[in-house]
């Protein structure tokens, strides 16, 4: 089965051709300030590379969350464009999971996205012979409680391997409360590479998780976003008693 996966959750971009769970071709970008106008472009790069084009492309993967909810939107605009007239498959991938999925090393992993207003998106995964084991589920939280969670479920002893955007910024304090062995991946571990979205999504072709066509995938953000917010303080009704 040839596969087209991407990733639009963060600044960078990434997108690639699979065949089944191997990656043929993959291109990734960075400082555009449209994932929009990137897209299309970087697809017809990706596919040249393969050899393939689009009409031979069986089946998409892409990240749906959590990240930056306006790459995120984009992507699923543009997969659903591409697969929604023959209603191909198509599967949603969680930006941790491709996180963790992307790392060389095996053990316990702790993929951080920096999610801003002093949050990060993160969970914490055992991953063996490929496979990846939810130990704490994904959530929107500040850093300090997450690491809380951590240590009630790890020994002292215990080496975890940290990554993404968020483990780079919150470094210090990962140091400061664990007392664990924490190994910090290097730069390449902050973003996601399309190859592990598709390796992913093709596990969840198999598994038989798939949308037709993308019709009922929805973005999945963790928390509301700020214009949500805005939004819920206006309709918030005034309890205040007022004399």
């Amino acid at each position: 089965m040839y596969l087209l996966a991407l990733d639009t959750s963060g600044a960078s971009g990434s997108i690639a051709v699979l065949q089944n769970d191997r990656v043929l071709s993959e291109v990734t970008w960075t400082g555009s300030a449209s994932h929009t106008a990137e897209l299309p472009i970087q697809m017809q790069k990706v596919l040249e590379a393969s050899g393939l084009s689009l009409p031979t492309m069986e089946a998409f993967a892409l990240t749906i969350g959590p990240g930056s909810f306006t790459g995120i939107r984009v992507g699923l605009s543009f997969v659903k464009g591409l697969a929604l007239a023959d209603l191909k498959p198509v599967m949603g991938v969680s930006t941790l999971r491709s996180l963790a999925r992307g790392a060389a090393e095996e053990g316990t992993l702790c993929p951080w996205i920096d999610a801003r207003r002093g949050e990060i998106y993160g969970a914490l995964f055992e991953k063996k012979e490929g496979k990846i084991l939810p130990i704490l589920g994904e959530r929107a939280t500040p850093p300090e409680p997450f690491l809380e969670e951590i240590l009630k479920t790890r020994k002292p002893s215990s080496k975890l391997h940290f990554l993404g955007s968020g483990a780079q910024n919150y470094k210090d304090k990962i140091l400061e409360k664990t007392g664990f062995k924490c190994m910090f991946l290097n730069d390449k571990n902050d973003s996601i590479q399309a190859g592990a979205v598709g390796r992913e999504g093709y596990e969840l072709f198999v598994g038989g998780r798939i949308s037709k066509g993308g019709i009922d995938l929805l973005p999945q953000y963790l928390r509301a976003s700020e214009a949500e917010l805005k939004t819920q303080r206006r309709e918030k009704p005034d309890l205040t008693e007022r004399e």
